[in-house]
């Protein structure tokens, strides 16, 4: 912050960081609250950024490289920045601090579809032709996102309006409680919202959500009343973006066993296109309800989820219930099932393998391994 007396911290930009890269979840987005300490599970992106969860947001950052977020903020024209090393990736999370102004810029970006324009102040001023920073695709998703968002509490509900107004916003609360946030776009504006001390004099009372938005919402219902072409603005996706089914559960697109399956945004190119391998079906051994070694008059296919054993381990810890198959029949052995491709998550490279089974022991080298 470089003036104490008028300009307020920081504020999350996880928004941008989410659309950037691509809309579908990572394999298993497994979040922890930022403000609040449940288990959550795996989520979507679009999940992940309304309700602020943090692990979500480190993993899409650690992605991100050639840019990185830092260089991405720098392009951004965001003052006051200290070396990459001083943030790691905390960066995500708000270890930055940026003015009112820089965050409006920022938010009006997206409604310009990624192009980045200098605040004008005056009327004299001359508007810049401004230069692209995201992609129109990316833009769009990331306010499609934050539309989701639901109004915090107030005397009635959304469903009372007749024309309810289409707002992409978002919370922030700094450091200490030093101040609260609230930006986002409505319609063809731009508002932003801090509420904290100019002496930077900590509150527990600052909260985004709670002392920031109220307001925000006060001035969105102001802008739809003085201007009432407000609630007919309509935001369309742009060409490069499709609108296809994924997997409800892993987030990839649908495999053979994938029954449930959500709408998501697809951004060519960008958006992963690895199949879903979390269902798999497995024969059942209809005597003993385990997993038969193989087809007989006595099986019958079932699907389950195949889930990495470390995720695994938190759902059960969290209470979250999963189809998880059964154990395997006596006799049988997982080195006589059918050949999967599997994929080595951790730890990384150069490390030898030992695989064991009940042939014995199995050394797997580093050349051989299968991706």
């Amino acid at each position: 912050m470089t003036d104490p007396v008028s300009t307020p911290s920081k504020k999350n930009l996880r928004s941008r960081l989410l659309g950037e890269l691509h809309w579908v979840a990572p394999p298993w987005a497994v979040a922890g609250a930022a403000a609040a300490d449940e288990f959550a599970g795996s989520l979507s992106a679009e999940d992940a950024l309304v309700k602020s969860r943090n692990v979500p947001a480190v993993w899409v950052a650690s992605q991100l490289h050639s840019p990185s977020l830092y260089d991405f903020l720098r392009s951004a024209g965001v003052s006051g920045l200290s070396g990459e090393s001083h943030y790691g990736l905390a960066l995500v999370l708000g270890g930055a601090e940026l003015t009112l102004p820089e965050l409006v810029e920022l938010y009006a970006m997206l409604a310009n579809q990624g192009v980045l324009r200098k605040l004008r102040f005056t009327k004299d001023e001359e508007p810049e032709e401004g230069r692209p920073l995201l992609t129109p695709g990316a833009s769009f998703m990331v306010l499609d996102s934050l539309a989701k968002a639901p109004r915090p509490a107030q005397g009635f509900q959304p469903g009372w309006v007749q024309d309810p107004v289409p707002v992409s916003w978002k919370t922030g609360t700094s450091t200490g409680h030093r101040d609260a946030w609230t930006l986002g776009v409505v319609g063809p504006y731009v508002v932003g919202v801090w509420v904290g001390n100019f002496d930077g004099t900590p509150n527990p009372l600052f909260v985004g959500r709670e002392a920031a938005a109220p307001l925000f919402f006060e001035l969105v219902d102001a802008l739809r009343g003085a201007d009432p072409g407000v609630a007919r603005w309509n935001r369309t996706p742009p060409p490069s973006l499709s609108r296809i089914s994924v997997c409800a559960v892993s987030g990839h697109l649908p495999g053979p066993h994938c029954t449930h399956q959500v709408p998501t945004w697809f951004l060519p190119g960008t958006s992963p296109i690895r199949p879903c391998d979390i269902h798999r079906e497995v024969l059942i051994d209809t005597r003993t309800n385990r997993r038969a070694c193989g087809l007989s008059a006595y099986t019958r296919t079932e699907v389950y989820e195949f889930w990495p054993s470390d995720l695994l381990s938190l759902f059960r810890r969290a209470g979250i219930p999963r189809r998880v198959p059964p154990k395997l029949a006596e006799g049988c052995s997982l080195m006589a099932a059918p050949w999967r491709v599997w994929r080595s998550t951790s730890p990384r490279r150069r490390r030898a393998w030992t695989m064991t089974s009940g042939q014995g022991r199995v050394r797997v080298p580093q050349c051989c391994s299968r991706r």
